[in-house]
């Protein structure tokens, strides 16, 4: 299990440096990012409807399932508003800043975790 870890951990990483460079170029050859989100949406939709086939649905009450539905709608359409300021960024400053400025987001769910359900650091 270790090992699918550890692939599991390159593979995410290298997805997200396919993802920077993606949003960093597309603005340069006049693509849209706000084209590009739907077909990411998509993607991640037939990825999840495959994990689910093969590993089975979970049965759960209607309101769970509409509160999650709820919330990975939500989340998405935020996370399109950052994705298009982190494009827009992009394309008028260096790349790195912004990319470490972006992904320094990710230190507020860590410490949430630590301050709110005692997990270890």
């Amino acid at each position: 299990m270790v090992g699918f870890g550890i692939l599991a951990m390159v593979l995410v990483g290298l997805g997200w440096t396919f993802y920077g460079y993606v949003m960093g170029k597309a603005p340069r050859l006049n693509i849209q990012v706000s084209c590009l989100m739907p077909i990411c949406s998509l993607v991640t939709a037939l990825v999840c409807l495959a994990i689910g086939l093969v590993r089975g649905i979970p049965q759960v009450e209607g309101k769970v399932f509409l509160l999650t539905l709820c919330s990975c709608c939500s989340a998405g359409f935020l996370n399109f508003f950052q994705l298009e300021l982190m494009s827009r960024a992009m394309q008028k400053g260096p790349n790195g800043i912004i990319w470490s400025i972006v992904q320094s987001g990710f230190v507020f769910p860590f410490f949430m975790g630590v301050l709110c359900f005692h997990v270890p650091l």
